[in-house]
């Protein structure tokens, strides 16, 4: 049976968390790590249109000349239209309305995205029939003419080569997008764990726009530089339920039977059976330790040489054994060839995983909380939950709980960091949403 993945981390509105489009951001190395181990332990990663159109580490991948190191052979584009470039335009141009859609950016600063969605609501949609056209309407709206040319270039970019390099992987979706019924779920205990009376009036006009996730974007992002300590919770707790029922209705339309989403900072822990935002590991007082560089190093390598590690017989194979059968020894079979790979010389120009004097150490309880280091601000006291496996034990592998330096590591070290990986990652990948 093929596993299927669907990430929040690659969702345009949550990557910018992780890695901004600029150039300078060292972190694009680590992300593109984590979609590369995702396609290692999964037959597919799912990714939509609106995730390369407005995702921070896809528009830097066109902008970088990166995007041939995408594993574009285990990734399936999901597109609304037949192509991507009327998948693109279908986000901003609607049939049937004179008008443009008042799209909210992620990947600009929220003040700047807000005030240009209400722009583009009063912007005429007519002539807008190509990209071109589209990035002038942009303009017009009032986005500046460089910024509008930016994204201008890497929408080109992504339709004159991702058609290419996603040969066969690229579909026009189908199926229903039931969001309502996961709504329904958990509404009502959304509505009762709401403290304040500002949260409670967010509430309402969360449901009467439930339809469109840009005019919820915009209901949250009203007024938050003013909400007190409680409106904030009520608002990341109100966003956790909005995108955790957005993210389940879109695992089910294309198909995922793995789901992976982060609630929101001091979201309240509304609904423990349904979403259980404080949830942990068992303390049975294990550490985990993981190689600080192995996703910066797994995102470096060199595209062939990935291929040639995704393509290993004895891996898939590992992988498969682990996923049909729960089989530790497999899962430690498949991590050790990893970590084979990238010990035996393909970190290039950085030290050898055995020689790397920084490795991290987390509690038993990771998975409560992340904190971060310094080169990963944008993650700083995110939580996650349901982590869909040793993908994610990787991810936080750069950031974590307790951060402790361990200054020297032996070669049986490093086996005993595989061996530690391996029980958190059984932790981690029982406790995945299931679709």
């Amino acid at each position: 049976m093929q596993t299927r993945l669907l990430s929040s981390v690659y969702d345009s509105a949550k990557v910018g968390d992780f890695v901004s489009a600029t150039d300078a951001d060292e972190r694009f190395d680590v992300v593109l790590g984590r979609l590369r181990l995702d396609a290692l332990l999964y037959d597919r990663v799912i990714l939509v249109d609106a995730d390369l159109a407005d995702g921070t580490f896809f528009l830097a991948a066109a902008h970088r000349n990166r995007l041939a190191e995408l594993p574009w052979n285990k990734i399936e584009l999901r597109n609304r239209s037949n192509s991507l470039e009327e998948s693109i335009l279908g986000q901003f141009v609607r049939a049937g309305s004179d008008w443009l859609v008042p799209f909210t950016f992620s990947s600009m600063p929220l003040e700047k995205s807000v005030d240009l969605a209400e722009r583009l609501n009063s912007q005429s949609s007519n002539g807008v029939s190509d990209l071109t056209r589209l990035a002038g309407a942009l303009s017009d709206a009032g986005l500046d003419k460089t910024t509008a040319r930016w994204y201008l270039d890497a929408w080109k970019k992504y339709c004159s080569e991702v058609p290419i390099l996603a040969a066969g992987n690229v579909a026009q979706w189908t199926g229903g997008f039931n969001m309502e019924q996961q709504l329904a779920v958990a509404r009502d205990a959304v509505e009762t764990a709401l403290e304040t009376e500002r949260g409670r009036e967010a509430f309402k006009l969360v449901v009467a726009n439930w339809r469109s996730r840009n005019d919820v974007t915009r209901v949250l992002a009203s007024e938050r530089d003013f909400l007190t300590v409680g409106e904030r919770s009520d608002y990341a707790t109100i966003k956790t339920w909005y995108m955790h029922s957005y993210k389940a209705a879109q695992g089910n339309q294309h198909s995922c039977d793995a789901l992976e989403v982060f609630p929101e900072e001091s979201c309240r822990d509304f609904a423990p059976t349904y979403l259980p935002i404080n949830d942990a590991p068992p303390s049975s007082g294990v550490g985990c330790r993981v190689p600080h560089n192995f996703l910066s190093a797994l995102g470096k390598m060199r595209p062939d040489d990935f291929s040639r590690i995704c393509n290993q017989t004895k891996l898939r194979r590992a992988v498969n054994e682990w996923r049909t059968e729960r089989n530790e020894s497999a899962l430690s079979d498949a991590l050790g060839l990893v970590v084979d790979v990238l010990d035996d010389g393909s970190l290039s120009d950085q030290q050898r995983l055995r020689e790397t004097a920084d490795y991290l150490k987390y509690p038993a309880s990771l998975g409560t909380g992340i904190a971060v280091e310094a080169s990963l601000k944008a993650l700083t006291r995110r939580k996650f939950v349901h982590l869909s496996g040793l993908a994610t034990m990787f991810l936080a592998g750069i950031s974590g709980i307790g951060i402790e330096l361990v200054s020297e590591i032996s070669i049986s070290g490093l086996l005993d960091v595989k061996k530690r990986v391996v029980q958190s990652v059984v932790q981690m990948e029982n406790r995945r949403i299931q679709l």
